[in-house]
Parts: structure tokens; sequence; C-alpha cells
């Protein structure tokens, strides 16, 4: 048998549906995607693993059902989002963590049903989007994200993510 399963040319690559996306493997129903792994149902993602369902997505891992997102992770119905992680139902967000319903938020960790907040502190719509286009700059970004790992470590952090479960420890 081992001998059998030596000679055997093995499935190296395995893509379904797909359309332009050559360098890809374990993607199904996909179009113009490059080195992903485990894509579907997605269209123009980049450098990124786990993709569903997703458009424009670069850089990024375990994205649901969002669009225009740079290096995301967990991420599930998000829009125009950058270095985001662990959120669900955001828009316009740099560097976010932990946030469910939040839409033009920069720097904020744990957030719930927030517009304009920027370190967890809300606001004017004005300043936030001068904020916003400073941190579209590479020195910017990097000292919003540099904040965002304090402001993470002076908060409780979730180490697990339960969706729909009772009794479970």
């Amino acid at each position: 048998m081992n001998e059998l399963l030596l000679a055997t040319p093995k499935v190296s690559i395995l893509n379904t549906l797909c359309e332009n996306a050559e360098y890809t493997n374990h993607t199904l129903q996909s179009k113009n995607c490059y080195l992903c792994v485990g894509t579907t149902k997605s269209e123009n993602c980049y450098y990124s693993n786990f993709i569903k369902d997703g458009k424009n997505v670069i850089d990024s891992t375990f994205c649901t059902e969002s669009e225009l997102i740079y290096f995301g992770m967990d991420l599930t119905r998000c829009y125009h989002c950058f270095y985001a992680k662990n959120s669900v139902n955001c828009r316009d967000c740099f560097g976010i963590e932990e946030c469910e319903n939040c839409s033009h938020c920069i720097g904020c960790y744990g957030l719930k049903n927030k517009e304009y907040y920027v370190f967890n502190a809300p606001v004017p719509k004005q300043e936030f989007q001068n904020i916003w286009m400073k941190a579209l700059s590479q020195s910017g970004g990097t000292r919003i994200l540099s904040d965002l790992k304090n402001l993470r470590e002076k908060n409780f952090v979730r180490n697990m993510h339960l969706i729909n479960c009772e009794n479970c420890y």
C-alpha cells in the first residue's frame, strides 16, 4: 500500500468554479484572487486566508461578508476597515479591536454601537475627518496602532469568542 501511495500523484491545488485565481488553493467560486487559501465566493482578494463572501480584501484572515478590508482578522460584515480585529458590523474604521456595530472609529477597543470615536472617546465629526487623514499616512497609522496596543493592555481581553452557546466554560 505504501508503494502505491508513493507512486500516485497528489492533488496540489484544489480550486472549484474559480476565475482568474491560478495562485490560490482550496478556493471555491472566487474571482480575481491571488495567493489566497480557503477563499469562498469572493472577489478581488489578495494575500489572504479563509475569506468568505468577501470583496476587495487584502492581507487578511478569517473575514466573512466583508468588503474593502486591509489587514483584517476575524471580521464579519465589515466595510472599509483597516487594521481591524475581532469586530462585527463595523464600517469606516482604522485600528479597532473587539468592536461591534461601530462606524467612524479610530484606535478603539471593545466599543458597541458607537460613531465618531477616537481611542474610545467621542470626537466631533470634523475633528474625526482630520484624524482619519492622518491615520492613513504611514507615520500616523503606526502611532495609532501603538496607542491601541496600550489601550488594549489597560482593558479586559476576551480569550474566547462564543456565539449562541449555553453553559460553555
